[in-house]
């Protein structure tokens, strides 16, 4: 693993442990406001029970969500495909 690796930067998606929401979105071809409404998807559904959202395993770590590849990467294919 590289020293940049290490440091959380230029590392390749596939050896990342966690991601910021930027990265994350990112990473998956998504604008961070899709991934941030699906952290806060059971709240505004409850809110507003028209709302489908696909919710999203995240972790506050200091004041920013950090997300696991995992994660990610089952939010993916719980999305429905397009037809």
């Amino acid at each position: 693993t590289s020293a940049a690796c290490r440091s959380g930067r230029g590392c390749p998606v596939t050896e990342r442990v966690a991601f910021t929401v930027r990265e994350a979105a990112a990473a998956v071809g998504v604008d961070p406001r899709v991934l941030y409404q699906a952290i806060h998807a059971r709240e505004l559904m409850a809110r507003d029970r028209t709302l489908v959202l696909v919710p999203i395993r995240a972790y506050k770590v200091g004041r920013a969500w950090r997300i696991l590849r995992d994660d990610l990467v089952a939010w993916v294919r719980g999305q429905e495909p397009s037809s």
